[in-house]
């Protein structure tokens, strides 16, 4: 909210046009081996993210937080440095996302981003991901990102108006929940008792110390 109010403040509510730059436009507009630039950069993300968390100590100790906080914390993880990097690499490809985003329309403003919050969330939903953490697949977040693509495509080719198509993203999305274990759907909505399950009794505690 901080940085939403400074670009407001900024821009004075207004959009903010982009000048012409070549380069900016082909990433946006142009093609590689006829297939768009902005897809070529999506795939490169999703190769280089399932990379980080599969075959990284980084992604192996992200996932032990989420799955067991009480090992990562005896496991010496350090927490506050896990999290900062994680939301640098969201800030990272935020402005990734805003940078195609603007390409597409020659334009900023503060509140584009808006409408893909509904979207965010869904391919979240219809990918598995549990928020309180212990599940996650990037595969599974591609597909469902690829999924709804699609379907909004089909919409705009059959002239579907957005407020069909953002009524067809909440059904979707309640239909997500519908079949979402409990744990999740707490978790989604900030219900206190979400989160992995616990595992107390199960991890080892430092040995006592004998005084010799």
């Amino acid at each position: 909210m901080l940085f939403t109010g400074i670009a407001v403040v900024l821009s004075n509510g207004a959009s903010v046009r982009v000048e012409y730059v070549d380069q900016l436009l082909n990433i946006g507009n142009g093609t590689f081996l006829q297939v768009p630039i902005s897809l070529w950069i999506f795939i490169a993300a999703v190769l280089v993210l399932g990379w980080i968390l599969k075959r990284t100590p980084f992604g192996l100790r992200l996932y032990l937080m989420g799955t067991n906080p009480k090992a990562a914390f005896y496991a010496g993880i350090p927490r506050a440095r896990m999290l900062i990097v994680t939301y640098g690499m969201c800030g990272v490809l935020a402005s990734l996302a805003g940078l195609i985003s603007a390409t597409h329309t020659s334009s900023a403003k503060w509140d584009y981003g808006n409408s893909y919050l509904l979207i965010a969330i869904l391919i979240a939903v219809m990918g598995g991901v549990n928020p309180a953490g212990d599940y996650g697949r990037i595969v599974c977040v591609f597909l469902a990102a690829t999924v709804l693509q699609f379907l909004s495509s089909l919409f705009n080719l059959l002239g579907v108006s957005q407020f069909f198509g953002d009524c067809a993203w909440g059904f979707l999305l309640l239909a997500s929940l519908a079949f979402a274990g409990g744990d999740r759907v707490r978790a989604i909505f900030g219900i206190g008792g979400a989160g992995p399950k616990s595992t107390k009794g199960n991890v080892p505690r430092p040995p006592a110390s004998t005084g010799r």
